[in-house]
């Protein structure tokens, strides 16, 4: 059986650098952290309403059209238009536009969300503050999460999520049922963890 407590990265004794300030220690992987997720943030909101073909303009689609329909019409239509059933996406989807936001601003944030977290597992496992953020801000793979494959990026979410807290088992295994539920894919990541240890 899986045990989260026996990944965990001693990474602890490493100690980042830090800024004095009338208020106290500010940490610099905390900013650097931050201004990643803002700066992803801007770019989303930059490039996403040029990024229309192929599955973004489904999404988009699904997304403009869900705001008129109940959770029961809307979950019909978003599993026969997007062929799937990822039930975290759906809910997600359905209540930002039933709550009018613009489909661009909630990308934006689930993307920030994204680079600020993966920003936090990539320190956790040692990496340093040039590499993560060069990773997070340029990876092919990265930005393919931020512009192409929607449902994906909330599984990566909850996932990055479930790594932060491993050793913690109720949130850990909470956080891997949500991160299944937002796209079963993710699954293979948490094998490929089973079978390493």
């Amino acid at each position: 059986m899986f045990n989260p407590t026996l990944s965990k990265k001693k990474s602890s004794s490493m100690k980042p650098a830090a800024w004095e300030t009338k208020s106290g220690s500010v940490r610099i992987t905390t900013i650097t952290h931050l201004f990643v997720a803002v700066c992803i943030f801007i770019l989303t909101l930059i490039i996403s309403p040029y990024y229309t073909l192929s599955d973004p303009a489904v999404y988009l689609y699904v997304y403009n059209h869900l705001s008129d329909l109940s959770l029961d019409e809307g979950y019909d239509f978003y599993s026969s238009t997007l062929g799937s059933s990822e039930y975290i996406h759906f809910l997600i989807t359905w209540l930002a536009s039933g709550l009018g936001i613009e489909k661009v601003l909630v990308m934006a944030v689930s993307n920030a969300i994204l680079a600020y977290l993966s920003m936090r597992v990539l320190e956790k496992w040692g990496a340093s503050l040039f590499f993560a953020t060069a990773i997070v801000a340029t990876n092919f793979y990265m930005m393919l999460l931020y512009f192409g494959t929607e449902r994906l990026k909330f599984g990566f979410i909850f996932l990055a999520l479930s790594m932060l807290y491993l050793g913690k088992n109720k949130r850990f295994y909470g956080l891997v049922v949500l991160a299944a539920l937002s796209h079963v894919q993710v699954l293979l990541i948490y094998g490929s963890l089973f079978f390493n240890q």
